[in-house]
């Protein structure tokens, strides 16, 4: 597999695990989050975030919402991605 492959897989790994934690508040899964990434080689934060946001639960896709749960400091659903080696990009 080559590193842009996964780098892609490793985002989307991480955000299945981010969208596993966010059910645990708001009815949410990878099959709805998935229709926003279309066109995207991986889901990311931001595709959560819109869904979220047009499932009514934000009126922002980056406002209050999307900082609860990604910040890097206090974000509750934020999953470390591991990204990989950056000699092999």
């Amino acid at each position: 597999m080559n590193s842009a492959a996964e780098l892609s897989t490793a985002r989307t790994e991480a955000s299945l695990q981010i969208i596993k934690k966010i059910t645990s508040k708001y009815p949410i899964d990878f099959m709805t989050v998935k229709k926003y990434s279309s066109g995207s080689a991986a889901i990311y934060k931001q595709h959560i975030s819109l869904a979220l946001s047009d499932m009514g639960y934000s009126l922002s896709v980056f406002g209050e919402l999307y900082h609860d749960l990604f910040s890097s400091k206090t974000g509750w659903a934020l999953v470390e991605t591991k990204y990989p080696d950056t000699e092999r990009l």
